[in-house]
């Protein structure tokens, strides 16, 4: 049995892809061996080179634990395209990870990689649409009702500086004002107004672990924005707490006792008392000046 199947892209007829959470189901011992191993290579490789920031990057054993789960229990959903999935040495054009967090009918893309010399073959619009239906399909079976949102996080230009002419791969593997301009207008990407911060993206033992794994350099944005209109602050702030629930085990954020979070979840109480729409160009200049002056202590703005 091959745990990779054909994938129809636009440009290219003879592409591979493997669901990985399919691959950890099956009854099939060796096929859950060859998707472990594949996925290793994935990690190892074009995962490590595109995410070199370490309080971004997870690590492979959380993966290997929710897929060991099922994907109703682990929630993260995996596919990697390319060719030759099943040899020794794969040819790695693309992988794509979304989380569903279901108590709150919303999806994150959480990594997104596709490798420069194949982009003619493989687009990065087409891993999302792949994935979209995935998670889409996943909520539906665990909720029977369809997604609010999708959200997507990328580095924010403003705090990530970033050099075209001399870059560094340990900062960045692209400049990141090209990263937002590429998921605004092919992916339909909007910026939300709010100044999103990644909790640790593991469970933390102290204080000073939980602060090194803070991640105050991203912003977040809605996947495909016009089509998910009816998200709002509410299932944004759910989204929030059971995400760091999922990753770093928390099940309240401020417990986390960093000022930034702290800040992050006054702002997301704010929004959701006055009914503040979460995508940034659809609030006031009253709005923002309300939302950006929240505190970052506990609790302020609820």
């Amino acid at each position: 049995m091959s745990i990779s199947k054909p994938f129809q892209s636009l440009n290219s007829n003879n592409l591979e892809y493997v669901n990985f959470n399919d691959a950890f189901e099956t009854e099939n011992s060796i096929d859950k061996l060859d998707a472990e191993k594949l996925l290793r290579i994935v990690y190892e490789g074009i995962y490590n080179d595109t995410f070199p920031i370490p309080s971004e990057r997870e690590d492979i054993s959380l993966w290997l634990n929710n897929l060991k789960s099922g994907r109703e229990k682990g929630q993260q959903l995996f596919s990697v395209f390319g060719r030759n999935l099943d040899k020794d040495n794969p040819e790695i054009m693309g992988f794509i990870c979304c989380r569903l967090m279901d108590d709150s009918n919303c999806g994150l893309i959480e990594y997104i990689v596709r490798d420069k010399k194949y982009a003619k073959e493989l687009h990065g619009i087409e891993m999302c649409e792949y994935i979209e239906k995935e998670v889409q399909n996943l909520n539906i079976k665990i909720n029977k009702q369809p997604l609010k949102a999708i959200f997507w996080d990328a580095n924010n230009p403003e705090k990530v500086k970033y050099d075209e002419n001399n870059p560094d791969p340990m900062i960045d593997c692209m400049a990141p004002q090209k990263r937002i301009d590429i998921i605004e207008k092919k992916f339909g990407c909007e910026k939300l107004g709010f100044d999103y911060v990644q909790g640790p993206l593991k469970p933390c033992s102290n204080q000073k672990e939980i602060d090194e794994r803070v991640c105050e350099e991203l912003s977040l944005y809605q996947y495909r924005a016009k089509n998910y209109r009816d998200v709002t602050a509410t299932d944004l702030k759910k989204f929030i707490i059971h995400y760091n629930k999922a990753t770093n085990q928390e099940c309240d954020p401020y417990y986390l006792n960093h000022p930034s979070i702290n800040k992050m979840m006054n702002q997301l109480s704010l929004m959701e008392k006055e009914n503040i729409p979460i995508v940034a160009n659809m609030q006031t200049g009253e709005q923002k000046l309300k939302i950006a002056g929240c505190k970052d202590n506990k609790p302020q703005c609820k």
